[in-house]
């Protein structure tokens, strides 16, 4: 019973304010033998409202909590997990559909791949389907601190990368003004106009060099992340970005830079090949 009642009052020192989850951990405390002061002291509650959610009847729903005596998988499941169930039942995990609920995660902990228990670390005589549900928590928990993890790596990224990125966009402007400015220049300015738009396009290749390396970077965390979260799971920059007060919708992103291309600087070495093209027309 005390091992009972600790894994109990562990439990309750996690609810954070989820009043279905907060009052069904509170019984399943007294359910294991603590005391209204030990339950009292865990949850942070005043007693009458401990005796309150002792006093309140329990549903069918609550009586599928899966942190109670009666929970198969008691000292199995993630730190952070706090309640969960089974939404569809299934003969395999991917069948199977089920709800979970979770701590925070700060995307600082351990991978949850790393923490889940092997079959051989469970009882014996463990259903097949308590298996099941308990693998399903530690995916489900691993998509979320997957989520929280690439917050945390990718937003320095992005903010290394937007003056590099307006920068690269104001080189732009510049050539484009450059090489406009031809329809209006005599022949007597026609070379050293020709000098202005050589310095541009120089500009413009710094700019976008320096833009394909932290591209290559922000993309490489969001690879990283698509292997961690799953693929349909996962987040992308554009989710997060807002979040930082960001918006990268314009920005030159993409998979390419993971096979080694830069996006950028192709995209302007093609631009003055081009501009070079035109301007040897007019001149011949």
């Amino acid at each position: 019973m005390t091992e009972r009642k600790e894994v109990a009052l562990a439990a309750l020192r996690t609810w954070r304010g989820v009043m279905n989850d907060r009052d069904r951990l509170v019984r399943a405390a007294r359910d294991a033998g603590a005391t209204l002061a030990e339950i009292t002291d865990a949850s942070g509650l005043a007693k009458g409202t401990v005796r309150t959610a002792l006093d309140t009847p329990t549903d069918t729903e609550e009586t599928m909590t899966t942190i109670s005596t009666a929970d198969p998988l008691a000292g199995h499941h993630h730190p952070h997990y706090l309640s969960g169930r089974v939404t569809r039942p299934g003969t395999t995990v991917s069948t199977a559909s089920y709800e979970f609920t979770f701590r925070p995660f700060s995307g600082h902990e351990q991978d949850p791949e790393d923490l889940e228990p092997q079959y051989g670390d469970l009882p014996d005589d463990l259903p097949r389907e308590a298996w099941f549900t308990l693998h399903a928590e530690y995916r489900a928990a691993r998509i979320m601190w997957a989520k929280a993890r690439f917050k945390i790596q990718v937003r320095p990224l992005l903010e290394r990368a937007l003056p590099l990125w307006l920068s690269y966009v104001s080189a732009r402007t510049g050539v484009d003004a450059a090489f406009a400015a031809f329809t209006v220049t005599s022949n007597d300015q026609w070379n050293a106009q020709q000098l202005r738009l050589a310095q541009a396009h120089q500009e413009l290749l710094e700019a976008a060099g320096r833009w394909d390396d932290i591209a290559l970077l922000i993309e490489r965390a969001q690879e990283e992340h698509l292997r961690e979260a799953g693929e349909g799971y996962e987040l992308t920059v554009s989710d997060v970005a807002p979040e930082f007060g960001m918006n990268t919708s314009d920005w030159l992103l993409g998979w390419d830079y993971i096979d080694g291309s830069r996006l950028a600087t192709e995209a302007v070495n093609k631009l003055i090949d081009q501009q070079r093209e035109r301007l040897a027309q007019i001149i011949h």
